[in-house]
């Protein structure tokens, strides 16, 4: 059985638990709340069940896997034409994907994500960013 991740919002913000343990000693803000539920699926180490319980009574979930682990950290080369995509409209903390799928990357509190990488990577086409959680798309790179 896959552990569960229930988020509960109240007016003080976001609780946490994990299989019925608090995940977090007080609330966490919206702000937080994509690192936070990043942080338990990661540490976690496996598919985590995450249901989302709002103030209205309407539960969402969904089985959210952690991001693999063990990918190339060396940053792109500085000897070849790189280009950049940014793009805002992710969850705070949220994982987003390159289509090319490169590796992932974390969106900073505001919910921006910053990414560099090679045309030589990419053979000079669009990426596709998509947000894990939030289902936010991005297309866009050298043209």
């Amino acid at each position: 059985m896959l552990p569960r991740l229930v988020v509960t919002q109240d007016a003080d913000g976001f609780t946490l638990t994990l299989d019925g343990e608090p995940v977090t000693d007080t609330p966490v803000p919206r702000a937080e709340l994509g690192h936070r539920i990043a942080a338990a699926i990661d540490a976690a180490g496996c598919p985590v069940r995450v249901e989302v319980h709002d103030v209205g009574g309407g539960i969402h979930s969904d089985i959210i896997e952690p991001p693999p682990h063990g990918l190339d950290p060396r940053p792109p080369r500085t000897d070849q034409a790189a280009f950049a995509v940014h793009h805002r409209g992710f969850l705070p903390g949220e994982q987003v994907v390159l289509a090319v799928v490169e590796r992932t990357e974390t969106a900073n509190a505001n919910g921006v994500v910053t990414l560099s990488t090679t045309k030589e990577l990419t053979g000079g086409r669009e990426l596709l960013l998509f947000g894990r959680v939030s289902g936010t798309t991005f297309v866009g790179g050298p043209r």
